[in-house]
This record gives structure tokens, C-alpha cells and sequence, in this order.
């Protein structure tokens, strides 16, 4: 640690305190839900994906699966740390803070991240060409009031993986020989506003198809919730602290803290992205170049072992996939379709 740059940082805080002996104590989601409404739940649904496949002969690059997530790069808001040592808890807190942001990824059953949206709040202007690893897979969009989505930002959003539709559904059409335009399959939760793409593209009505995961059961049933989330989320956390610890050691005590509490941009250097961080926060350009890293670093194994994970696999195509490496080579990666 830097001296007097301690106090800076939440992630060697909490690096210390583990070393100390304490545990972090958060809050957690509760999603239990009694097994026989998830065998209900699962039977109505894969019977239901199956149907579909055998009446529109869906091509696996044309299957997508859409969530929303909330990345926290660090969090102490939530938290406290405590050690137990001979019958007495002792609790530490660290002073509250939080920093992340609001994404939604749109995943298909070939293994490509298709596209991802980063939803700010507040008046936003393109960073997109002013980062370090700039992707056209990311979509940018805000809302004045909150960062979480709506129908506006959805629709946004939407509208630009349309547009990523077109040569995906041409390729497809071409190197199967089909005679028009193949068809294309959204899975997704029951926000309100995932169910209503048709309605709200009315041009897509003859060709896209929706069909909603079983509510309170994503965790179960969702691509998305079985690996990608948790990849994007880790990478993003690891590139934040890869940051963080480059920013203490390449500067005095005094500016790094002042980097990391968003209070001045880091000197000027050869790339010249300095200018930049006067017109927007440069925390903005930390978050998107997080969260591109970590969606360049996602290796296709993660996005087809989630949807194989969900049962997609068994359900549309008739498929089981294996392991390949480890102590699981050969074995399913999950028989979650086959318990219904």
C-alpha cells in the first residue's frame, strides 16, 4: 500500500480486512421457489420452445436471449465486515461508497455477443470513439432522471440490435439457400417492455418471435443468468482494480486520490484523451472501457455453455453439450431439459 492513499481505496480495504480475518456480510437476493413449480414451469416451457422450433426451423445465429444487470465495480454501501474470535463479533465498516453501471447483453445460440447498452443517467454525449477499446457492439443510451431502463431506452436499444439483425439474417439466408429471409427467436424475462417488441416494430410481426423465460425463474431457465452476467460483471470488477492499482502506483498519493474521487482526469498523456475528460466525467470513459474489456475477454465456450446450461440446447435442437477440458471432459454440461 501507498502511504497516506489507503483510505482511497475500497478494494485494498477490504483486501486487508480478509487478511485480518474478517468476512463481508451483504445482502443477497432470496430466489427459492419450490421444485415442483419449477418442473411445471420447465415441462410448459421447453414444450412450448420445442413447438416453435418445429414450426419455424429457427438457425441457432438467429436465437437470442436478452437481460438487464447492474455492474458494481466496488460496493460498500451494502456491507459490513465482521470477525468472530472467541465467542465476540466484532463489526468494521468502511466509509460508504458505491460505483457501477446499468447494462443490458443480447446473447445468441451460436456463442457471439451480439450487442450490449450501457444506460446512463443524465445528459450524455457518444464516448464510444474517445476510449481505449472502443467496440460497435456497445449501445449507449440515457435517461435524465435514472440510469435503469424504460420503454424509451429499451425501445433504443432494440432498434439498434435490428439493425445488427440484417446481415446476420442475409448470411444465414444465403449460406442455407433459403428462398426469403429467415425467421428470428427473443427470449427474455416478463419486464413489460421485453414482451412488446412486435408492438413496438410492427414491421417485425411476420418474422421475429418472442417467448418469455418462467417469471421468478430465470436463474433456472435464462442464458443470460447462468454465465454471461457473472463474466461481464467479474471482468469489469478485475479491470476497475487493475486501474486502480496502476493509477496509485504511477502517481503521487495526493493526485492518485484525487483521481480515484473523480476530482481532477489524469495528466495529459501522448494519446491526448485528456481534452475529452474536460467536456464529459471521466468516470463515464472507466466504465464503458471496463465493461468493453470484459466483453472482448468473453471466450464463446461461456455464452454457449450458458445457454446449454438453461436447457436450450436439448429443447431446440435435440442436442447435450459436453465438457471439454477439466474434470468434466466429456460429461454434460447440464441435464437440466432432461429432469422434465
Amino acid at each position: 500500500p501507498v502511504p497516506g492513499l489507503h483510505a482511497f481505496s475500497v478494494p485494498w480495504a477490504s483486501a486487508e480486512l480478509r487478511r485480518l480475518g474478517f468476512n463481508r456480510r451483504a445482502a443477497t437476493t432470496d430466489r427459492t421457489v419450490a421444485a415442483d413449480l419449477i418442473v411445471a414451469a420447465g415441462a410448459t416451457y421447453f414444450a412450448r420452445l420445442r413447438e416453435l422450433q418445429q414450426a419455424h426451423q429457427f438457425h441457432r445465429s438467429l436465437i437470442f436471449n436478452v437481460d438487464e444487470f447492474f455492474v458494481l465495480l466496488h460496493d460498500n454501501s451494502r456491507f459490513t465486515w465482521e470477525k468472530v474470535a472467541k465467542g465476540a463479533k466484532k463489526n468494521i465498516a468502511i466509509a460508504e461508497d458505491k460505483l457501477g453501471f446499468t447494462c443490458s447483453v443480447m446473447t445468441s445460440m451460436a456463442g457471439e455477443v451480439s450487442c450490449l447498452q450501457l444506460n446512463w443517467r443524465g445528459k450524455t454525449a457518444d464516448v464510444h470513439a474517445k476510449v481505449e477499446n472502443p467496440s460497435d457492439k456497445i449501445f449507449q443510451s440515457h435517461r435524465p432522471e435514472s440510469h435503469f431502463q424504460n420503454c424509451s431506452t429499451w425501445r433504443s436499444f432494440i432498434e439498434f440490435f435490428l439493425q445488427k439483425l440484417v446481415p446476420i439474417r442475409q448470411s444465414v439466408q444465403q449460406a442455407c439457400g433459403l428462398a426469403a429471409l429467415p425467421p428470428v427467436l427473443l427470449l427474455s424475462d416478463r419486464a413489460p417492455q421485453h414482451t412488446a417488441v412486435k408492438t413496438m416494430f410492427p414491421a417485425t410481426a411476420e418474422w421475429l418471435h418472442e417467448m418469455a423465460v418462467p417469471p421468478a425463474m430465470t436463474h433456472v431457465f435464462q442464458p443470460a443468468d447462468m454465465l454471461v452476467i457473472a463474466h461481464l460483471k467479474q471482468r469489469a470488477s478485475l479491470e476497475y482494480a487493475k486501474w486502480l492499482e496502476e493509477t496509485v502506483r504511477q502517481y503521487p498519493p495526493h493526485i492518485a486520490a484525487d483521481i480515484i474521487a473523480n476530482k481532477r482526469a489524469p495528466p495529459a498523456d501522448e494519446s491526448g484523451m485528456t481534452p475529452v475528460w474536460n467536456k464529459l466525467p471521466y468516470k463515464r470513459h472507466l466504465k464503458y472501457m471496463c465493461l468493453a474489456k470484459a466483453m472482448q475477454q468473453m471466450p464463446q465456450s461461456v455464452v454457449e455453455h450458458s445457454w446449454a446450461m438453461a436447457g436450450a440446447h436439448r429443447a431446440l435442437f435435440d442436442e447435450t453439450v459436453l465438457h471439454t477440458t477439466g474434470q468434466k471432459a466429456g460429461k454434460p454440461v447440464s441435464v437440466v431439459y432432461d429432469e422434465y
